[in-house]
């Protein structure tokens, strides 16, 4: 039994296709709408991308996903990006 077992499991992992995944954050950023620019040029800096865009009263909500590993400096840039006026989490 054992040996057809652990041929069995040999041959699963030379047929694999194994991929590493890197985990993604979601970002929501609150700005006034002359900053929406500043703010998709930081998410797309960041190797993300911008999900959606919505206006509701004076602010735009921009959605985004980013990578985990890029949101280490991120406050940093974002704050000299949009001069403190955005808001994120």
């Amino acid at each position: 039994m054992m040996p057809m077992v652990r041929r069995a499991i040999f041959a699963a992992f030379l047929s694999a296709a194994p991929t590493l995944l890197e985990p993604i954050q979601k970002i929501t950023t609150k700005v006034p709408n002359d900053l929406l620019g500043a703010v998709t040029s930081v998410i797309t800096q960041k190797r993300g991308k911008v999900v959606s865009v919505d206006q509701k009263a004076n602010l735009v909500y921009v959605t985004g996903e980013i990578p985990t590993v890029e949101t280490f400096d991120l406050s940093e840039v974002m704050r000299g990006q949009t001069a403190g006026r955005a808001f994120w989490d």
